[in-house]
């Protein structure tokens, strides 16, 4: 059994991870195929950082690390009621957007 977070558990993601999202780079060509298959079926996830605001009327700041994101609240400092605006991410042309489906994922 591999110590969590050990060279042998980390590398075989990373390739995984370059063979998904660099396919067609150099190295992802290098790969052995079995990896490449990993990779089309591993779900690759946004790390869990947690979802912050600031209150538009009082200025007060408001964490809550167990949400990946945050849509309304009632401020516990002022208690007027906050809408949450999604952060502006500009993604890549060639990265869809998580909520698009690809014709290959679909009915797989």
């Amino acid at each position: 059994m591999t110590d969590p977070g050990s060279i042998d558990e980390i590398v075989p993601w990373l390739q995984e991870a370059i063979a998904h999202f660099y396919p067609n780079s150099e190295y992802a060509a290098s790969l052995d195929p079995e990896v490449e298959e990993r990779a089309v079926h591993r779900l690759f996830l946004t790390p869990k950082t947690g979802a912050s605001a600031i209150c538009p009327h009082c200025g007060a700041p408001h964490a809550v690390p167990c949400l990946d994101e945050l849509i309304a609240l009632v401020c516990p400092q002022c208690g007027q009621p906050v809408k949450v605006e999604a952060p502006k991410v500009k993604q890549a042309a060639y990265w869809p957007s998580a909520r698009t489906a690809l014709p290959t994922d679909i009915g797989s």
